[in-house]
């Protein structure tokens, strides 16, 4: 046991760090100083005055670091907490995951709210559910939807379904594997259409192929709808299909 290391209960508990302390539970560990577990089933607290509240498998091995409960969580970064879910890391400093399965946090200041399989790896990046959504933009956002990519500076995807925001500022509100590559560019909904251009906007429309879909390449460029639309610099296209 570590100097001023306690352990008031459960059974198969260690606290081998300087003033750690086990509350209860079975076959917990508390090794870093100042380090606590109250309960659970096999968490190990490993970080300096990192904390566990419960659950079964978790670790806390960031300085500072903190999870709630859960299965086989693990807070790596300093100041870093998972929360409950099952599966979720919180690398970053600062980091957070408070819930799902197999989120990750890897940014600075990052956080997955739930959902799974999501990953935020930039900076000060979040998402707030869904499944297999990444942010790689720095200040990036997913709030919900399936394989979303925000990889602009301060890019947004509202929802739906393989989109990705490659421009600074994109905005993308849902559909389905639609792209806003230009700055400021955006795309309200529809199927695989394409805002290429700065300040461009797609309202929806698109189709099954890549040929059905709308493009907008110019900068100030719009097409609210339609199908197979193309628009250059400064130019609106209402509701069209070409031929």
């Amino acid at each position: 046991s570590g100097l001023y290391a306690t352990v008031t209960g459960g059974s198969t508990n260690t606290a081998s760090g300087d003033a750690s302390s086990v509350s209860g539970g079975n076959d917990n560990t508390s090794e870093g100083p100042m380090s606590s577990i109250l309960g659970g089933y096999q968490n190990r607290a490993d970080g300096g005055q990192a904390s566990i509240s419960g659950g079964r498998g978790n670790r806390a091995a960031g300085e500072i670091s903190a999870v709630g409960g859960g299965y086989l969580n693990q807070a790596f970064g300093r100041l870093s907490s998972v929360s409950g879910g099952g599966q979720n890391r919180a690398e970053g400093q600062q980091s957070a995951v408070s819930g799902g399965i197999l989120n990750r946090a890897e940014g600075f200041v990052s956080s997955v709210s739930g959902g799974s399989g999501n990953k935020a790896y930039a900076q000060y990046s979040s998402i707030s559910g869904g499944a297999n959504n990444q942010t790689h933009g720095q200040y990036s956002s997913v709030s919900g939807g399936t394989i979303n990519f925000a990889n602009g500076h301060e890019s947004s995807i509202s929802g739906g379904t393989a989109n990705k925001t490659d421009g600074q500022y994109a905005v993308i509100c849902g559909g389905n594997t639609n792209t806003a590559g230009g700055e400021y560019a955006v795309i309200s909904g529809g199927r695989l259409n394409r805002a290429s251009g700065s300040y461009a906007y797609i309202g929806g429309g698109g189709g099954p192929t890549t040929q059905e879909g709308n493009l907008a390449v110019g900068n100030y460029s719009a097409i609210l709808g339609g199908v197979n639309n193309l628009a250059g610099a400064g130019s609106a296209v209402f509701n069209e299909t070409l031929d």
